[in-house]
């Protein structure tokens, strides 16, 4: 059997020696790296807080996904004073406070250092109609505060096609024109439906100005024609309006001013109520 050999204790210091060199040179490394990120990270902060690191104008706020606003009604709206530097802007900040407003419904920002500049990728919110409250709801016993904020069923505004409410203002200010369609009496009752309403209207023949919510079992359309009854809403809705598209072809052909409404309540059996 082979005899080890005992290990000399010089070599045992030596070994030692080293392995202290060792350590002391790896804590030297990473205090040297410690100190270099920080030089680095403080010399980029440095730099992004110098003059040349600035919005100073609308001009360096890019908006894109816009098509209905131009950029310059956006930059209206912005959250924004200038000169202000780009390492202060919160994106996120900016982006809240955006949506918050009728016209946007989403917005994403981002910081650009090379030029410095903001870039706003937003989508658009459209109206389609405006919405009227109805007017013979009773007054509430608890009227809100005059604080309180305007909602679908107490202010007047405008509507997309999901239902969702904006104030008439919002818009307006925008130079936006106001949409031709009018809705009266729509709660939250019927928002639910309203989308699906809004879409079967907007993809028939048939021109509505205006429509009124406010008896749930009679939903009444004002058209070119006149005003049309429909009863209650349902299934058939899609089928009514096929039927009211082919009435400007009758023969002979309908005087709307001697029609007091159109009676579609039975698909099966429409007529026509005349004036007296």
């Amino acid at each position: 059997m082979q005899r080890i050999s005992p290990i000399s204790r010089v070599a045992v210091t030596q070994r030692t020696k080293q392995l202290r060199r060792q350590r002391w040179w790896r804590g030297v490394q990473v205090m040297w790296r410690s100190l270099w990120v920080f030089v680095l990270a403080g010399t980029l902060i440095w730099l992004l807080l110098q003059p040349q690191w600035v919005i100073n104008r609308p001009e360096q706020v890019i908006i894109r996904g816009n098509q209905l606003f131009s950029a310059t009604a956006i930059q209206s709206i912005l959250p924004l004073k200038y000169p202000q530097s780009l390492m202060k802007i919160q994106p996120e900040e900016i982006a809240s406070q955006l949506e918050a407003k009728g016209p946007i419904a989403s917005a994403i920002v981002t910081r650009n250092l090379l030029p410095p500049s903001l870039i706003i990728q937003i989508t658009e919110r459209k109206p389609v109609a405006i919405s009227i409250p109805n007017p013979d709801t009773p007054p509430l016993s608890n009227p809100p505060s005059p604080r309180s904020a305007p909602t679908l069923t107490t202010t007047e505004g405008l509507i997309d096609e999901t239902g969702v409410w904006m104030p008439r203002a919002s818009y307006t200010a925008l130079g936006l024109p106001l949409p031709q369609l009018r809705v009266i009496g729509l709660d939250e009752t019927v928002r639910p439906q309203w989308q699906e309403i809004y879409q079967i209207i907007n993809s028939r023949q048939v021109r509505v100005t205006e429509i009124d919510f406010r008896n749930p079992s009679n939903l009444i359309l004002t058209t070119s024609l006149g005003k049309v009854h429909i009863g209650r809403y349902g299934q058939n809705f899609a089928k009514q309006l096929g039927i009211l598209a082919t009435l400007p072809q009758a023969d002979p052909p309908l005087d709307p001013s001697k029609i007091a409404y159109i009676n579609l309540r039975n698909v099966d059996r429409p007529h026509i109520v005349n004036s007296k």
